[in-house]
């Protein structure tokens, strides 16, 4: 005879043996509880999840978030490009025409570090002129004193089997230049910015109608001063005596930055609602209202004047004695207008990231191009336009993937402006 009992229902936990019922239910207390403790591990976690993707996607995709401007930092993939192209068509026995073709690339930056600063000034609360001073310092002047030392250390190695001492390796060193011929850009983007912050909120006092007057008539003044005066009466053996040979690209650019000044001045008052306060401006920056009819028109200069520079290169150098560099500084401003008035493009946003890593490339590129340029000249194809063209998307690639590099690696961020 069996000892169990025949009804099944008794072994229940609400009909088991008093011990048995209460380790049930404190057995499926405890599974509820981790359940409960899982579910909310699993939504914070997902939420963290949600939230840095989010910021990610809005660092990428709207960088104005942050301060920047996509427009801006998309039209530095061109300008970099073409500051490259200029070097590139030089090393490779292109023409001095077209060479030149990549100028505006400088100009773009000149014209864009001084709109930066004209925007930092007109924000709702801008920082103290000590504070941005001490941020331009920090931002381009470090970045300046370490490349300068990259390049010196580099050129010795380079220069040292030829037997050139370091005497006339040095001679060509100085303030105004570091130690490579694009280096002078820093310390003159500091320069410009600096002066723009101090000078563009005094400037907002005036009428659209007076500042386009005083744009027109600031910019004429100062070519012709700085470009028929001041540029032949320079002494260049006594620069190059005083290492301060690259003042004559200074020269050449205080125009721009002067015009530049006073037409972001001009950009950010008409930005300004019905005329109204500049304050009303702030809390929109500008620089994503569309203008497409103006943009339009911008880019359609930028392209001619890029035809007539190729084109009456000779005959600006026959006419002005220079190599007519205020064709590319207004190429660089119709392309930077350009960018401020096309508005917001999903193309734009996807281009802005690489245009965050173009100050490292513009700095490192002129040393992988010396390294590079004896294989270069040993491959097929070299000496030609294409190859010229290859090459120098190469390099843009390479420069820009290394910065994107260095951006990831502590020690090596103060590299990058």
């Amino acid at each position: 005879m069996s000892v169990l009992p025949s009804d099944a229902s008794t072994l229940a936990p609400d009909r088991a043996p008093g011990p048995l019922r209460d380790s049930s239910a404190a057995l499926l207390a405890q599974a509820a509880d981790e359940l409960q403790a899982g579910q909310r591990q699993l939504r914070d976690s997902s939420a963290a999840l949600l939230a840095k993707a989010g910021a990610w996607r809005d660092g990428l995709a709207r960088p104005e978030a942050t301060g920047r401007l996509a427009n801006l930092d998309a039209g530095r993939v061109l300008a970099t490009y073409g500051v490259m192209w200029t070097h590139v068509a030089e090393m490779q026995d292109q023409t001095a025409a077209v060479a030149a073709l990549g100028r505006f690339g400088t100009s773009f930056y000149v014209a864009a570090a001084v709109f930066f600063a004209a925007r930092t000034a007109t924000k709702r609360h801008p920082p103290s002129f000590g504070v941005a001073l001490r941020q331009r310092v920090r931002r381009l002047l470090v970045p300046f004193l370490l490349w300068s030392a990259i390049y010196a250390a580099f050129y010795y190695i380079v220069t040292r089997p030829s037997g050139m001492t370091l005497v006339e390796l040095v001679k060509w060193w100085g303030p105004f230049a570091g130690t490579a011929r694009h280096l002078w850009f820093l310390p003159f983007a500091a320069f410009a910015g600096t002066f723009a912050f101090w000078l563009v909120p005094r400037l907002l006092r005036y009428t659209p109608k007076q500042l386009a007057w005083a744009t027109v008539i600031a910019a004429v003044v100062t070519y012709w001063v700085f470009y028929r005066v001041v540029f032949f009466a320079m002494d260049r053996l006594w620069a190059i005596d005083w290492h301060l040979h690259r003042l004559d690209r200074w020269i050449e650019e205080v125009p721009l930055m002067v015009a530049s000044i006073f037409g972001s001045a001009l950009f950010i008052r008409l930005s300004t609602p019905s005329g109204g306060v500049p304050d009303a401006v702030r809390d929109t920056p500008p620089g994503r209202q569309a203008a497409p009819r103006l943009a339009v028109a911008m880019l359609v200069a930028f392209v001619a004047l890029e035809i007539f520079y190729l084109k009456g290169f000779a005959f600006i150098d026959l006419v002005t004695h220079s190599e007519g560099r205020f064709i590319a500084n207004l190429a660089g401003l119709m392309l930077l207008g350009a960018m401020l008035s096309i508005g917001q493009r999903r193309w734009l946003d996807a281009i802005a990231p690489l245009g965050r890593l173009t100050y490292f490339a513009f700095l490192s590129h002129l040393v992988l191009l010396d390294m590079a340029n004896a294989t270069l000249a040993q491959m097929p194809g070299h000496g030609t336009l294409g190859f010229a063209l290859s090459s120098t998307l190469l390099l843009l690639a390479v420069s820009v993937a290394i910065g994107a590099l260095a951006k990831r690696t502590p020690a090596l961020q103060w590299l990058i402006p």
